[in-house]
């Protein structure tokens, strides 16, 4: 991962009495950031944060002689009323407008908003839909609970593999869905995957006659205690 340089910044804050006015902008990310309210038990902070045009191929640090792993520019923006006696209880919207964007080689579009809810102590991320030459991808569900199992549900419908694993040599159709989860508050610290479906799989690593319509290989992939890692295990 690459080390993201936000620039130069300029801000200003005023608090008279119990009101806050706050700002904060780095005009070389195009990253602005604002919140205004009182600090006063009972009442709500406004936040506000706006980012346009963002390369993501900033995020990943590049190899020698490879393309960027990650490719796409995006704009997005998160709106957030905050607690002033309780910020831990925040709630809003995180909003990821509709984009194109590139990872491994694939290209994958959203005509529509992405958008994740922040419900106090639950985010949830809403019905997603990504398409593409390598097929359509759905996903949604909570990815973060502070009381209970986060649960996200994806699906690859139509996936060309040619075109999600060039480098493989693989050709066919896969049919994948996924679910992950996680420990109680710390999904990353127990995420569990289970894909299903695989057709008509021809290539290098397939067997010999290829992978029959309607196979099905079921894999989970397990945390590794105090390593950090995930284990992968075929069902």
């Amino acid at each position: 991962v690459a080390k993201i340089a936000l620039g130069r910044g300029t801000g200003e804050a005023t608090l008279q009495g119990r009101r806050l006015e706050a700002a904060l902008r780095f005009p070389d990310r195009r990253l602005e950031m604002s919140a205004r309210g009182d600090l006063a038990p009972g009442q709500m902070v406004a936040a506000r944060m706006v980012l346009r045009s963002f390369d993501l191929a900033s995020l990943v640090a590049p190899h020698a002689g490879e393309a960027p792993m990650l490719r796409g520019v995006i704009s997005a923006s998160a709106e957030l009323a905050i607690p002033a006696d309780a910020p831990g209880n925040l709630r809003g919207r995180l909003t990821l407008d509709p984009t194109t964007i590139g990872v491994a080689g694939a290209s994958w579009s959203s005509a529509a908003s992405i958008v994740a809810r922040l419900d106090g102590q639950r985010a949830t991320l809403e019905p997603l839909r990504l398409t593409g030459p390598a097929g359509t991808i759905s996903a949604g569900g909570v990815v973060w609970d502070a009381g209970a199992r986060p649960l996200v549900h994806a699906k690859l419908e139509g996936g060309r593999l040619a075109a999600l694993a060039p480098t493989l040599g693989l050709d066919g159709r896969v049919q994948v869905e996924a679910e992950l989860s996680g420990d109680a508050g710390a999904m990353a610290g127990g995420i569990r995957a289970a894909l299903r479906g695989v057709e008509g799989i021809q290539g290098a690593v397939a067997p010999k006659d290829g992978w029959r319509s309607g196979d099905t290989a079921i894999v989970e992939a397990v945390p590794v205690p105090d390593s950090g890692t995930l284990r992968g295990e075929e069902a």
